[in-house]
C-alpha cells in the first residue's frame, strides 16, 4: 500500500515513557512530507509531460500514416505516368515508322519506275543509234557508190529530213 502525504499528516503515534522524541518524530516527518509532496508534485508534472508526449507521438503515427498514403498514391501515380509515357513514346514511334516505312514504299515504287523508264530509254537509244548506224553506212555505201557530187548532197539532205521528220 502506497504512503501519501495525507497518511504521514494524519499518522498518529503512541507516546511511551521511554519512546522516541516527538519533536523529532514530528520533524522527520515533516521533512518526509515535504520531500514526498515535491516527488509527488514532480511525479504528477511528469505524468504531464508523458500525457503530452504520447498525444504528440499519437499525432505523429497519425502523420506518418498519411504520408505513407501519400507516398504510395506517389509512387502509383509515378508509375502510371511512366506506363502512360512509355506508351505515348511507343506509339510515336510505331507512327514514325510507318511513315518512315510508306515513304520508303513510295521511293522503292518511284525507283522502280526510274529504272523502267532507264530501261526505255537504253532501248530507245539502242535503237536510235541502230538507225543512225544504218543511216550513215548507207550514205557512205551511197558516196561509194556514186562519185557525182550534186547527187550526192540532194541524197544526203533526203536522207537527212528523214531522220530529222
Amino acid at each position: 500500500m502506497a504512503i501519501s502525504i495525507e497518511d504521514i499528516q494524519k499518522k498518529q503515534f503512541t507516546t511511551r515513557s521511554r519512546g522516541y522524541d516527538k519533536f523529532e518524530v514530528d520533524t522527520f516527518l515533516e521533512d518526509i512530507m515535504m520531500q514526498m509532496d515535491s516527488t509527488e508534485n514532480e511525479l504528477n508534472d511528469l505524468r504531464r509531460k508523458c500525457s503530452t508526449l504520447y498525444e504528440t507521438i499519437n499525432v505523429y503515427k497519425q502523420t506518418e500514416d498519411s504520408m505513407k498514403e501519400l507516398l504510395l498514391l506517389a509512387k502509383e501515380k509515378k508509375e502510371e505516368i511512366i506506363s502512360k509515357a512509355n506508351e505515348q513514346a511507343q506509339e510515336i514511334i510505331d507512327a514514325a515508322k510507318a511513315k518512315a516505312n510508306e515513304m520508303t514504299n513510295g521511293l522503292d515504287t518511284r525507283l522502280e519506275q526510274l529504272k523502267a523508264e532507264t530501261e526505255t530509254m537504253k532501248k530507245e537509244y539502242d535503237a536510235f543509234k541502230a538507225k543512225f548506224e544504218d543511216m550513215l553506212t548507207a550514205q557512205l555505201d551511197y558516196l561509194k557508190h556514186n562519185a557525182d557530187s550534186d547527187s550526192i548532197v540532194s541524197s544526203f539532205e533526203e536522207k537527212s529530213a528523214v531522220v530529222n521528220g
